[in-house]
């Protein structure tokens, strides 16, 4: 049980960590950047074979893309509306880019797919951290 509370104190974004670990979460952070725009630029294919291998639909796509990079945003910076608006305005260009390129068209659909992540993100460390408020607090009178 003691590991699982380390782990949430990992994953709190207002938590100081070595500067090697913000480095990688940092790298983390442009890896994913690069990843996202790339599936949404040319990565037909491989997209087509992640929902096939998976039996994940394009939505579900979005929703963990968009996820993942949320949970490195919010443990790297904050305040998280400015996280949130700047991640929101990323999932946007990158539909408004699809209708730029040819066998791509832009949806609705996958922007509320992408903001779904976003907020399932949001939602998961609210949890975490009041997890470990009270955990905390238990374990003081102990």
């Amino acid at each position: 049980m003691r590991q699982l509370w380390k782990i949430s104190l990992f994953l709190h974004p207002y938590n100081r960590q070595p500067a090697y670990i913000r480095r990688i979460m940092l790298a983390a952070f442009w890896i994913e950047a690069a990843a996202i725009l790339w599936g949404a630029s040319f990565g037909d294919a491989f997209q087509a074979g992640v929902t096939q291998a998976f039996e994940l639909s394009d939505k579900a796509l979005h929703v963990l893309a968009f996820f993942t990079i949320a949970l490195t945003s919010l443990w790297l910076w904050r305040p998280v509306w400015r996280i949130f608006s700047a991640l929101f305005v990323f999932a946007a260009a990158i539909e408004a880019l699809q209708t730029l390129l040819p066998n791509h068209e832009a949806s609705v659909a996958d922007l509320i797919a992408s903001t779904a992540g976003l907020l399932v993100s949001w939602i998961f460390l609210l949890v975490v951290s009041i997890w470990g408020r009270c955990r905390k607090r238990f374990e003081v009178g102990t």
